[in-house]
């Protein structure tokens, strides 16, 4: 019954070919691209079952291909979308850099027009390229920008773009795998070497986000991490972090059990959620981190990771807390309140130099839970905290500004990164053109 709704069918009783005025009844009016994807994929299917040899076959999904692109790359807002969305469910073979030209103009076009009541034909084409980016062929001269093209247009910070470029985001990081481009460099020298031709641009796109990707787990982190609290780009979202942290964990020689230092971002972002999930064990055996007792029960007392993470220097150390403390700030249930707090209790006593500088912002949400909750844990953790303040010199010494030390290392914008609320329709504007530029720029490479 739920795939008649698909083909614009409702409330059908037995006979799928009667249409009445009940079967149209209450269905909307714009049929989701998600729908005619899963659409076209099972007529694409129904042609290979019912063609007479693999030849003929082939000769079909030619001839329908033909005819999608030579309406993909016309203007008409009603059908280019649909276009789009058949043509990267089509494209089965190796796909050639002329066929991506033509759909980076188009995808170059469409940003110059963005409109957030109508970004459907930009949606068409991130799906198009999250269907076609496997099928790039290790030579050619757009893979390896497609990351940066990815990033560029998470970073409008529009939901449903989001959702898609999220999507797009796990598929280019696999393709780039399969093609072994991290073998000889690991994924940040890899990256960073890929962004230098796209700089004019992508340093624009970083002043704009409030982000530096000399630290490149917290920038992606900073990027990424609104989506975990939406629940239409929650599980993709969780699922990208996942794939950047496996990727990482791969290039990285465990070292007494140590996270590395390079991992930490997605890692941060990750373990608020692996607590409220219980899923914190998975997590950890993830980065190789095998030895610490870990029972897996939403509530349970905080266990201590702090003593597990590679911390070099107070940027890094303050880069972890801010992120913490932002997710705190946005945090949605009493577990992921008592994984934050608890790992803000460890910062205090362990890092107290990075930890005096947020220590301002973090009182009066400690205030309101001292006086609020009745959840132990989370109050014994809180007095742990305010305990190690009043108790270390340090902190009557303290007079620095967050703020200051966060621009000063290139992340101005990081506590305002975990809501989509903090992305006004100005900045949706100006982070659309930027990705139009950086288009430009890749094509014109």
């Amino acid at each position: 019954p739920n795939f008649k709704l698909f083909f614009g069918l409702n409330n059908v009783p037995e006979n799928a070919f009667e249409i009445t005025g009940d079967s149209v009844a209450n269905l909307p009016d714009d049929m989701p691209l998600s729908s005619l994807e899963t659409i076209v994929q099972a007529l694409l299917e129904v042609m290979i079952c019912g063609a007479p040899s693999v030849d003929v076959s082939n000769t079909w999904r030619a001839r329908w291909m033909g005819l999608v692109a030579s309406t993909a790359f016309q203007h008409n807002p009603a059908i280019q979308p649909r276009a789009f969305v058949a043509l990267g469910c089509l494209a089965c073979e190796e796909v050639d850099d002329d066929l991506l030209y033509q759909i980076l103009v188009a995808l170059g076009g469409a940003l110059d027009n963005f409109s957030e009541n109508d970004c459907s034909l930009i949606q068409s084409i991130i799906m198009c390229l999250t269907n076609i980016v496997e099928k790039l062929s290790r030579e050619s001269q757009y893979l390896r920008s497609m990351f940066w093209l990815t990033m560029a247009l998470i970073q409008i910070g529009h939901i449903p773009i989001f959702q898609s470029a999220v999507n797009l985001l796990q598929v280019v990081l696999r393709a780039l795998e399969a093609q072994n481009f991290f073998v000889e460099n690991d994924l940040v020298t890899f990256l960073l070497s890929s962004r230098r031709p796209l700089e004019k641009v992508t340093m624009e796109m970083d002043i704009e986000a409030g982000i530096n990707y000399s630290h490149f787990s917290f920038a992606v982190a900073a990027v990424l991490l609104k989506g975990l609290k939406n629940p239409l780009t929650k599980t993709s979202t969780q699922a990208a972090l996942l794939v950047f942290l496996d990727i990482a964990a791969k290039g990285v020689n465990p070292k007494n059990n140590i996270i590395s230092s390079s991992m930490l971002g997605y890692l941060a972002a990750l373990l608020p959620m692996s607590a409220k999930d219980a899923d914190m064990k998975g997590l950890l055996g993830l980065v190789g981190i095998s030895d610490i007792d870990v029972d897996d029960t939403e509530l349970q007392t905080y266990f201590k990771i702090f003593e597990k993470l590679e911390i070099p220097d107070n940027r890094t150390a303050l880069l972890l807390i801010s992120l913490m403390v932002t997710m705190l700030h946005h945090a949605e249930s009493e577990a992921e309140s008592l994984f934050l707090y608890g790992f803000l209790s460890e910062a205090a006593k362990i890092v107290p130099e990075s930890f005096a500088l947020i220590y301002d912002t973090l009182l009066p949400k400690m205030s309101h839970i001292v006086s609020t909750s009745d959840t132990i844990s989370i109050l014994d953790a809180i007095h742990s905290i305010l305990y190690t303040v009043v108790s270390e010199p340090l902190y009557k010494r303290a007079n620095d500004n967050q703020y200051s030390y966060l621009s000063e290392i290139g992340f101005n914008h990081l506590m305002d990164c975990g809501s989509f609320q903090n992305v006004t329709s100005e900045k949706k504007a100006i982070n659309a053109r930027l990705s139009s530029k950086l288009v430009q720029c890749i094509i014109n490479y």
